[in-house]
């Protein structure tokens, strides 16, 4: 795949970034919570929580379900040419655009908040997975067209979440003020702050500069933050076809105000989501619960919860919603009703996200099925971490499997120390099994004697057992003082790549740490290399061409 802006070739390498991709199941990493590995398998505790257990070949499926949903093309095809007003846009965006005005025409979608400089990775990976995704499912579904797109959470108003990011493990954070106005509308003031704090992390030199300047194209003074990431994802992904959609539009919730009335009137997420709660709780975690009232209301800039009453909260201060004002741009949707809005405007097939993500998209089939939007699929995406050719290589070099990246400090220490001292503890291993079988062919024997005689022995054995543990244990301990520098060294690699107790890189290092040191083509190896196979975690070893 070319680059569909060639702005981004100032940056780009000599040669293939990625060398190896090691695929690994979300099983092996210990990573992912049971109720992701559950999903993954297709477990019978989740069987009426979604339509169908999803597997890509499934594509035909999904658009026989969404072919029989009304969807508001026209208005979404203006919505979306009105929003990309004034910027530079690739042929393939405006193709998919004009394409969703069929009726043969589908969407696979993700979304995100709007973080500073994309974010964590993962925000890069969910969307490559989504364009993959898309395109598979294209090729599994009949005189088909899928369109990847992605759904920013401009109205959120979690500014903290937002305001910062990590390059290079280093944190850079915009600080401004923030009376919790939707993050999407907020102009970028005091932004001439983050450009110092990158150039900071980043050493002099033309590279850090040209990725500056690339950076600059896209945060302009006179943007929000939405146009500003749109901007970016749009240099990033436009040339695959990618299409953002922005929820926070009038003319797109107008279709969804029938859902707003009732929820005001009914309450109706809150029932159904309770009903789905007291099924999912009784084997998983729970990760949101519903209010009354599951809405936003817009009022002078601010966005307010919204009671019962129905009134919105201004602080202490219950103001009752004045009917003479309900328009679309009043109301905004919170984490549970969203979902539902997104489904009422686009005709898609299956939503990509995380693990936490899709566990609240499975408190929401009920809500769904009362509303009579079409539940979509729901893609569990994939994860990766990039490693270092060099680091890959020394790791291997000194014995260790690439899976035991993902032990903690504690167990990759036991590891070592085992591996070093496997023939000690192969030997009493042996020799504790040799004792143990004699006893008990005693004890046997002992017990036709006399069965306090055979007790006797028994917790005579249970105290050797003890005492063989022990041992064992000191063993471990004195093999890990002799291989302190290797652990010392294999932890100092370990935690370059899941920092802290192993978290995971994808969660904190922004994609442009990774940019800068490899080139811009490594964001399309990854949409080139990312498996589509659920539960997949690969280990992208990168090597930096230039060097």
């Amino acid at each position: 795949m070319v680059w569909g802006s060639k702005e981004r070739l100032s940056l780009a390498g000599m040669g293939k970034i990625i060398t190896d991709n090691i695929e690994i199941d979300f099983e092996r990493t210990g990573k992912f919570t049971p109720i992701a590995l559950d999903l993954l398998k297709g477990h019978a505790n989740l069987g009426p929580m979604v339509n169908r257990f999803f597997t890509p070949s499934d594509a035909q499926y999904w658009v026989n379900q969404r072919s029989v949903h009304p969807t508001p093309r026209q208005t979404l095809v203006d919505a979306l040419r009105r929003q990309y007003k004034g910027l530079a846009v690739q042929s393939e965006v405006t193709q998919n655009i004009d394409a969703l005005n069929r009726e043969t025409t589908f969407t696979v979608t993700t979304g995100h908040q709007l973080c500073l400089f994309t974010g964590p990775l993962y925000f890069v990976i969910k969307i490559a997975h989504t364009i993959r995704l898309a395109r598979e499912m294209e090729l599994h579904a009949k005189d088909t067209r899928v369109v990847p797109v992605f759904w920013m959470a401009s109205e959120d108003h979690d500014f903290e979440e937002v305001n910062h990011t990590y390059i290079q493990g280093k944190s850079i954070r915009w600080n401004r003020s923030h009376n919790g106005e939707p993050v999407g509308q907020l102009d970028l003031d005091n932004f001439e702050t983050v450009w110092q704090q990158l150039s900071d992390i980043l050493p002099d030199g033309p590279k850090a500069s040209e990725l500056k300047k690339f950076l600059q194209k896209h945060y302009l003074p006179s943007y929000t933050l939405a146009q500003a990431t749109r901007s970016l994802v749009n240099a990033l992904f436009g040339s695959y076809g990618l299409v953002i959609i922005d929820g926070d539009d009038p003319e797109l919730k107008s279709h969804f105000m029938p859902h707003v009335e009732r929820e005001l009137t009914q309450s109706f997420a809150q029932h159904a989501v309770l009903e789905q709660n007291q099924k999912l709780e009784l084997n998983y975690t729970i990760q949101v619960n519903p209010r009354p009232i599951n809405l936003f209301w817009f009022e002078g800039g601010y966005r307010y919860r919204v009671d019962v009453g129905p009134v919105f909260l201004k602080g202490e201060e219950s103001i009752p919603l004045d009917s003479a004002k309900f328009s679309p741009d009043r109301f905004s949707p919170n984490v549970l009703l969203r979902p539902l809005y997104q489904e009422t405007i686009l005709p898609n097939l299956a939503y990509v996200g995380g693990a936490g993500e899709i566990a609240y998209w499975l408190q929401l089939k009920g809500m769904f099925d009362v509303s009579g939007v079409p539940f979509p699929a729901l893609a569990l995406r994939n994860s990766g971490v990039v490693i270092d050719e060099v680091d890959h290589n020394r790791w291997l070099d000194w014995g260790f499997k690439t899976t035991e990246l993902f032990l903690s400090p504690a167990d990759l220490s036991k590891s070592i120390a085992a591996k070093a001292g496997s023939e000690v503890l192969e030997k009493l291993e042996k020799s504790q099994d040799e004792i143990e079988q004699k006893t008990i062919q005693l004890a046997r024997d002992l017990s036709k004697l006399s069965p306090g005689l055979a007790r006797h022995l028994e917790a005579k054995m249970a105290k050797e057992r003890h005492f063989q543990q022990s041992l064992q244990r000191k063993i471990i301990r004195e093999f890990k003082i002799r291989e302190e520098s290797l652990i010392t060294k294999a932890e100092q690699i370990r935690s370059s790549y899941f920092p802290g107790n192993g978290s995971l890189q994808e969660r904190k290092e922004n994609i442009f740490g990774l940019v800068y040191r490899y080139g811009f083509e490594l964001i399309d190896e990854i949409v080139s290399h990312i498996s589509i196979e659920p539960g997949t975690f690969s280990v992208w070893v990168a090597s930096n061409t230039k060097k």
